[in-house]
């Protein structure tokens, strides 16, 4: 008996802690948004920038498709986003990085007409927003210099379920490949002929064009990386969320 009461010991003691991935500490995170705040203006940039994220609207925190989720932004497209300015006073992600963008669409409303997710900087007018095509389904369009341009079917993405979304540019190439729901439904499609993604300025704003067309939807977990994510990557985002801080312990078993 005292063996066995041994052995339980040092294996609790000898454990080895295994720590799980914060996206928000990765070198190419540049903005970090878990949306756990439930209320107030303040949206806290978990990044290394640590930019000053502004919102003005409502908060929910209902059916959402995750445990590790606490709330979400409750756009209501009339006038609600969200404004981060960059803390350095630079852009975001230069014009000559790629980049991956992730978040949640949660708990569409299927009845009305312009749910969107925006995500746009101030200075190319460059961004881009998922809405529905009453013809093909739901569709990601790339705005440049403030002009949309023929957009992405998103294969696998239901405005009448929650939904997250990896959106890849890979900026030599002048490329996107996307993920819905982990999935890669866009694989590696050029955007078309002179066509370049351009993401400069000091402020980001998500959920409106530059302050214009304001979307409706629900918004969760929003990071931007100035890299090309994995298949890995984004699943763990996805699965586990930006900022997983749990440890878990591999036993280390002494045999006597």
């Amino acid at each position: 008996m005292k063996r066995m009461a041994l052995i339980l010991l040092l294996t609790l003691l000898l454990s080895v802690p295994a720590w799980a991935t914060n996206w928000c500490d990765d070198a190419a995170n540049e903005l970090c948004l878990p949306m756990d705040e439930g209320t107030g203006t303040d949206v806290d940039d978990k990044s290394s920038n640590n930019s000053t994220c502004t919102y003005n609207g409502a908060w929910g925190n209902t059916s959402m498709p995750k445990a590790y989720m606490d709330s979400y932004i409750d756009l209501d497209g009339v006038n609600d986003y969200i404004t981060c300015g960059d803390a350095d006073g630079t852009d975001f992600v230069t014009d000559t990085t790629d980049f991956t963008n992730t978040f949640w669409i949660v708990e569409y409303n299927t009845g009305d007409t312009y749910e969107r997710y925006f995500m746009r900087s101030d200075g190319a007018g460059d961004g881009w927003q998922i809405v529905r095509n009453a013809n093909n389904g739901p569709q990601l369009i790339v705005e440049i210099s403030g002009t949309q341009h023929a957009g992405f079917i998103l294969t696998g993405s239901d405005f009448s379920n929650d939904s997250h979304y990896g959106v890849i540019y890979d900026w030599s190439e002048n490329k996107y490949s996307i993920y819905v729901n982990g999935s890669l439904t866009v694989d590696n499609v050029a955007m078309g002929s002179g066509i370049g993604f351009s993401w400069t300025g000091t402020n980001m704003y998500i959920g409106s064009r530059g302050g214009a067309s304001p979307a409706e939807s629900h918004m969760n977990e929003v990071g931007l990386f100035s890299a090309i994510m994995d298949s890995t990557s984004i699943n763990d985002i996805m699965d586990n969320g930006l900022v997983q801080d749990a440890v878990t312990y591999i036993p280390r078993v002494m045999i006597f």
